[in-house]
């Protein structure tokens, strides 16, 4: 390929918003550790390049996508090219480019392929003549991802337009459910179902799942997901955007988000867990939910004393546990380590209860769960597939928005344990006289 193929003009503002949408997802590569002089003069070797901290550009027809490669997450950014220009990419270093662009004041830059070394970037508007501005080293892509070939060559099968505020809200109040850990990447995601004018959000991180329903005039079926780690930088991006109906395309490995209510061609990409074999198979987890208890208390009486229980436990641990025994107008609540030998015991009012029942809950997804009740009392209903179903005042059991946890199993030790600790209760004189 002749070099000339790959010079380039671009807008500026244009080259640095896209850049600006990338940065946050770049790693800068590590300090280098020290090596031993004595060593290091015996061998020689070439110093294998860093891609984490690269932008690859890649050229085609009117438009350059302008994408990141970390791990597996690929973050993409289409912006418009001055002229036509042949199939190419190459990748550059992110923040020195940004900021040699910052420091520039051309409306529009010429960048010149210098050949072994990178591209010389020019001043190109007319006005000012071709004024030379700065060097940037550029880089081949053939190592920086072994997918790389198969994504420059991605189709996008499936295709359909969505209203952007709520399916920005959905991603807003949902991805605080998804884990952080990549141990089971259907557990990174939000999840978001279109059927027949209707739009389902999930999102779980293994303790809990928590859904929102809207309806919407998006045609056929699909199905996308959006990685929890990135929602909010996505929420932010496309809040910028002042169209009102979002493009969306993807496959079982890419999501992309398109603005087409400007002359802009615009997008965002991210990787995605495959939606075809690792979805979250809501339809059969709800099917036949029957509630066979049911209590209602004070929110903030609840989530004091949980909160409490956690500072007392020092619960760094994910995994520990707390017991909720249920005695018609009460509730005691018991933690217990016994590495460490100690104990914390609680007890509230229930309304609307006259059951008697037992749930072991993890504390961590608990505390999740409260701190997203917003009104005075939080209803609680124990089904018969043993989820936990955790409402406000204002949702309905099975509604357009609900979230459950399901509840850790017990054993024999965990009923001993429970009726060790019911009976310490009876030496306080507050419980005697409200309950006893």
């Amino acid at each position: 390929m002749n070099h000339m193929d790959r010079n380039f003009t671009v807008y500026r503002k244009e080259l640095i918003e896209a850049l600006n949408i990338l940065e946050p997802y770049i790693v800068l590569p590590r300090p280098k550790e020290s090596e031993d002089k004595e060593e290091s003069t015996k061998r020689i070797t070439i110093p294998e390049p860093y891609f984490g901290d690269k932008v690859t550009f890649t050229l085609y027809e009117y438009f350059a996508k302008l994408s990141v490669f970390v791990n597996d997450t690929h973050v993409e950014v289409t912006c418009s090219i001055n002229h036509s220009c042949k199939e190419t990419t190459f990748c550059m270093s992110l923040s020195y480019l940004l900021q040699e662009l910052n420091l520039c004041e051309a409306e529009n830059i010429r960048f010149e392929e210098e050949p072994f070394f990178g591209f010389i970037t020019y001043n190109a508007d007319i006005k000012f003549g071709k004024n030379r501005l700065f060097e940037v080293e550029a880089f081949s892509i053939r190592k920086q991802k072994s997918f790389y070939p198969a994504f420059f060559d991605t189709l996008y099968p499936f295709d359909f337009c969505i209203e952007k505020e709520p399916f920005l809200n959905c991603l807003r109040e949902l991805y605080k459910y998804c884990t952080v850990l990549d141990l089971r990447k259907q557990l990174t995601a939000c999840w978001f179902y279109i059927e027949n004018g209707e739009c389902k959000a999930i999102a779980s991180n293994g303790h809990i799942l928590a859904t929102k329903t809207f309806y919407t005039e998006a045609k056929g079926t699909h199905c996308i997901c959006v990685p929890g780690k990135y929602a909010m930088r996505i929420v932010e991006e496309l809040n910028k955007w002042s169209l009102k109906i979002l493009r969306i395309s993807y496959n079982d490995n890419y999501v992309n988000f398109y603005n087409f209510d400007t002359a802009k061609r615009r997008g965002i990409s991210i990787d995605v867990p495959r939606h075809k074999k690792e979805g979250i198979q809501v339809s059969e987890i709800m099917s036949n939910q029957v509630v066979i208890h049911k209590a209602t208390l004070k929110t903030n009486d609840l989530l004091s004393c949980v909160k409490g229980i956690n500072t007392f436990g020092e619960c760094c641990d994910d995994n520990i546990n707390i017991l909720f025994h249920f005695l018609g107008h009460h509730v005691n609540i018991h933690y217990v380590d016994t590495i460490w030998d100690k104990s914390m015991s609680a007890f509230l009012d229930v309304e609307d209860s006259h059951d008697v029942f037992f749930i072991k809950l993890n504390i961590t997804s608990l505390n999740i769960l409260l701190s997203d009740i917003n009104t005075d009392n939080v209803h609680l209903y124990f089904t018969n597939k043993d989820f936990l179903f955790i409402l406000n005042d204002n949702e309905e059991f099975m509604g357009s928005e609900f979230r459950f946890m399901c509840p850790a199993r017990h054993d024999d030790n965990d009923i001993k344990t429970l009726e060790k600790m019911d009976a310490s209760l009876t030496q306080h004189d507050v419980y005697v006289e409200k309950y006893l």
